[in-house]
């Protein structure tokens, strides 16, 4: 059970790390193109 709730926290952490990853990205080359 315990197991089970830190894999969906893991999880949804890994989700909006890689959305702010992807923002990063794209603000970043935004800033190149402009």
């Amino acid at each position: 059970m315990e197991k089970q709730q830190l894999a969906k926290k893991g999880k949804k952490l890994m989700k909006t790390f890689f959305k702010f990853l992807s923002d990063l990205g794209n603000g970043a080359s935004y800033a190149i193109n402009n």
